[in-house]
């Protein structure tokens, strides 16, 4: 008998006795992990091995980007296999006598002179969620353009998979949240 992705998913997902199980780390490791069910060839993998490894740098660059708020003092650590050292958030803001102009099209200072100054910017909570946000967002961004290197008779069940991980994704920290609440 042959499950389709969704259900392969779905129980992949659940651990023993129903507890929850790791998640993948991406999509793409989500469609990863379903490569027989998927009949993904050996190139396929190859590929989307080579996209989820750009995006977990990706990911690592974006978390470094949220770095503890200026004139905190912590920073935050790089995981050992980086090889790069991380730069202190002073280190890393642009120059405090930089021009308006300086700051557009994104960055630190977000258009704003001096770097992060806004009060949800210095809120761990708001910095938390600025962060999940662009982590999603490149999450998708990198699937979007890994399915691409899938055949095209492979693409839809792959793309439920993706997205069945992200449900399971946005019902995993709603439980969560919902857990620190009742807390």
């Amino acid at each position: 008998m042959i499950l389709s992705a969704t259900v392969a998913c779905s129980l992949l997902l659940l651990g023993a006795e129903g507890a929850p199980a790791p998640l993948p780390r991406s999509s793409i490791d989500a469609v990863i992990a379903h490569r027989g069910a998927l009949g993904l060839t050996d190139a396929e993998v190859a590929e989307l091995e080579r996209r989820d490894e750009a995006l977990q740098k990706r990911l690592d660059e974006l978390r470094d980007s949220i770095a503890a708020p200026p004139g905190s003092g912590a920073r935050r650590s790089a995981p050992v296999d980086r090889g790069s050292p991380t730069l202190s958030p002073s280190a890393a803001a642009p120059p405090q006598g930089a021009g308006r102009d300086s700051g557009r099209g994104g960055g630190w200072g977000g258009g704003r002179r001096g770097g992060r100054s806004a009060p949800e910017e210095r809120d761990p909570a708001a910095r938390a969620a600025q962060l999940q946000s662009k982590l999603d967002d490149a999450d998708t961004a990198a699937w979007l353009s890994a399915e691409t290197a899938l055949d095209v008779s492979r693409r839809v069940s792959a793309r439920e998979v993706a997205e069945r991980y992200r449900e399971q994704l946005a019902d995993r920290r709603e439980a969560e949240a919902a857990g620190k609440k009742n807390r």
